[in-house]
């Protein structure tokens, strides 16, 4: 056999391979041995088939086969051994395969086109900045009433007023039934809201329909219908409060500290405070290291130049994923490009930093990620279990599909750990209003 590397440029090449009889042969008859054994033929008794029958019946498709399994294995050591960074995977020559007389040839050429990894320089001292969320007593106190909100209750309401919620009754001339209208005083328009306080239940008041809500898509909001059905609604109505409510915070006390915090955690409305001015800074230090992560990503991108073989890396791509099309793929292809470059950073970052991932690191970061879709910021014994069982079959799920995309995250977070312990990072601190207006920029990126 002979196989060889004939390189077009720096990253597309040709890998031919070509076989002679003598390569293939042994396997070849054996394989027609073991099926004369296995295969069932009308006058012949089991297992005695004769080979030269078996030849002439199924000898080009078993031919076929075996020549096609020592391609693959020929192809796979020959990358391997050789140490060839290829992208995607060898595609093979159609035409040149198609023009093979299987019957007449004793000997094959074969070629597979690649998609080689170019050398390039990568430098990860770079500069960046952190931006650091300064938590304002104004930002706190208002994170602080509305994590009470969040475990507060709905309580009835002597009177409509800016911070209620209405249950009423739209009535019209002509219309047959009431309409039902939900309202959340606090996206009523200013008119709106001024002649709706100080009302009781029971009260009726004629209102403009289209001018009720601040916003012309609250009103669908407030009836549960579509906006083709509130924008048919015209004119004045009559508009009968039903019931009045509003949300009370939840109480200082024992049984909130409890459902935020896990049981007998803080007991004072001052250690409540403080454990939860920790968690919203542990929270913003979170989004800190989200951001940073994703400058320090398009840094990266920025700053290291390679060379793709684009032309290749479209043909593999339309041949891997058979539901893309080419015009589907033509609008996505820079996002592939930036993706592919950085793949290939990400290898070269934990191939000489020894980047490597535990089995135990897996199952420990998917608990964690449970735990925090959950809210459990303090775990039982009993909680721990639970997760341990859950975290278990997530991770069998789907041949283990899920396990790899943990896998490959957890190894993302570590290459990137690596690179900012590399990078130069100076620290900013911004307000929360600037900090969400950064992110928003890297998002649109």
């Amino acid at each position: 056999m002979d196989i060889s590397l004939l390189k077009s440029s720096p990253t597309e090449g040709q890998i031919k391979i070509t076989l002679k009889e003598e390569d293939y042969q042994s396997q070849f008859e054996e394989k027609l041995k073991s099926y004369s054994r296995q295969v069932s033929m009308k006058g012949f008794r089991p297992g005695r088939v004769p080979v030269g029958l078996v030849k002439k019946l199924y000898g080009t498709s078993i031919l076929v086969d075996e020549i096609n399994k020592i391609l693959s294995e020929s192809l796979s050591n020959y990358i391997k051994e050789n140490d060839i960074r290829i992208i995607g995977d060898p595609l093979p020559n159609h035409q040149k395969a198609g023009e093979i007389d299987w019957e007449s040839q004793k000997d094959f050429d074969f070629e597979y086109e690649v998609g080689l990894v170019d050398s390039f320089v990568l430098d990860l001292k770079v500069k960046i900045m952190r931006h650091e969320i300064s938590l304002k007593e104004k930002d706190f106190e208002e994170a602080f009433a509305n994590l009470r909100k969040q475990y507060g209750r709905s309580v009835a309401a002597e009177k409509a007023g800016d911070d209620c919620h209405i249950e009423a009754d739209l009535r019209q001339p002509g219309l047959e039934e009431p309409l039902p209208i939900h309202i959340d005083a606090s996206r009523l328009a200013k008119k709106s809201l001024k002649k709706l306080s100080g009302l009781t239940p029971q009260a009726i008041l004629s209102v403009d329909i289209q001018s009720l809500f601040e916003k012309k898509e609250d009103l669908g909001y407030a009836l549960s219908r579509s906006d083709d059905e509130t924008k048919a609604l015209k004119g004045n109505f009559d508009l009968e409060i039903k019931s009045v409510s509003r949300w009370e915070p939840a109480p200082l006390d024992q049984s909130f500290f409890d459902l935020v915090f896990g049981r007998d955690v803080v007991k004072t409305e001052e250690e409540c405070r403080v454990k939860y001015r920790e968690m919203l800074e542990e929270n913003n230090r979170k989004e800190s290291d989200y951001l940073l992560s994703r400058s320090l990503q398009k840094k990266l991108l920025e700053n290291t130049k390679i060379s793709l073989p684009e032309q290749f890396y479209r043909k593999w791509l339309l041949a891997a994923n058979k539901g893309i099309s080419a015009e589907t793929l033509d609008a996505d292809f820079q996002h592939y490009i930036r993706d592919l470059k950085w793949s290939l950073i990400k290898a070269r970052i934990a191939e000489e930093f020894k980047v490597v991932v535990e089995g135990e690191e897996v199952i420990a970061r998917t608990k964690q990620f449970f735990a925090e879709q959950y809210g459990l910021r303090t775990l039982s014994d009993e909680a721990s279990n639970t997760l341990d069982a859950l975290v278990h079959n997530y991770l069998q799920k789907n041949d283990g599909e899920q396990y790899l995309q943990m896998f490959q995250q957890v190894r993302t977070e570590k290459i990137i750990e690596v690179a900012k312990q590399l990078a130069q990072i100076n620290v900013k601190s911004v307000s929360r209003e600037e900090f969400n207006k950064k992110v928003s920029e890297a998002t649109e990126e």
